[in-house]
């Protein structure tokens, strides 16, 4: 299921961090493409009909917004119709420009959906698996996992550690399903990492630690680049904060073994 947008990345119409607002990926790239005809028709419009040509069409009535709005689409889609072709000198330096803008937001609308999607996928994989773990972790009252999976978590997560690196609109998705919520669970990975950490198997205590610096690296990231809080705000709180700016209740931990 798609996620809606929070917080506030500039260039996307979205508020500061900590201000959840609901967005998905096709309406910000409509906007873009909203906003490009728009603003390119006002362009137009004060130059309709005499700054263009309209071969065989009769330009009497065809001065108004929605003219521009259409002679806008046209440049901008790249669609080359030829209908209405800009002789003012001006318009046509202008009129490729726009349309190196359209090819230019087409490109970035298809890589910018390759970059993001992946890695909301990962990002939810990962938070649907944790929330079964916790599940099943309060139903059988064991707490404790193998070396091998703390370590795929740590690896998991520092994948998603990078994704927010390399792709920073991902963090202002809020996942509209609870299990695929990264942010509600990252507490409980804190305390996974803390459980094993304690352990007496010293292949346990290496990779609790492992993921201990994991999670707190990933803090250290959202605190600096999206949170805004202050350098000496501790992991946890950085955690928390970060379940209710994406409108969650943060999971508290599995409860201790006898």
């Amino acid at each position: 299921m798609a996620g809606r947008a929070a917080g506030g990345r500039p260039g996307t119409g979205c508020r500061r961090p900590g201000h959840p607002q609901r967005r998905h990926p096709h309406l910000v790239i409509l906007t873009w493409g909203t906003l490009l005809v728009l603003g390119w028709a006002l362009v137009y419009l004060p130059r309709l009909p005499e700054g263009f040509s309209y071969g065989d069409l009769d330009p009497t009535g065809r001065a108004g917004f929605i003219d521009a709005v259409y002679l806008s689409t046209v440049v901008l889609a790249t669609l080359g119709f030829g209908d209405i072709v800009p002789t003012d000198p001006w318009l046509r330096l202008l009129t490729p420009v726009q349309a190196l803008l359209g090819f230019a937001l087409l490109t970035a609308s298809v890589s910018w959906v390759l970059q993001v999607q992946p890695a909301l996928g990962r990002r939810r994989a990962l938070a649907r698996h944790l929330t079964m773990l916790r599940a099943a972790q309060v139903e059988t009252g064991t707490t404790l996992l193998s070396p091998s999976e703390v370590t795929s978590l740590a690896s998991r997560l520092a994948r998603v550690h990078v994704d927010l690196r390399q792709a920073s609109p991902t963090f202002y998705f809020v996942e509209q399903e609870q299990p695929e919520a990264l942010p509600r669970v990252l507490p409980f990975v804190r305390d996974v990492a803390r459980r094993a950490a304690r352990a007496d198997d010293p292949a346990l205590r290496a990779s609790g630690t492992a993921l201990d610096r994991t999670v707190t690296d990933l803090a250290r990231l959202l605190r600096g680049r999206f949170l805004a809080m202050p350098e000496d705000a501790g992991t946890d709180a950085v955690l928390a904060r970060f379940a209710t700016v994406h409108g969650h209740e943060p999971e508290v931990a599995a409860p201790e073994e006898d």
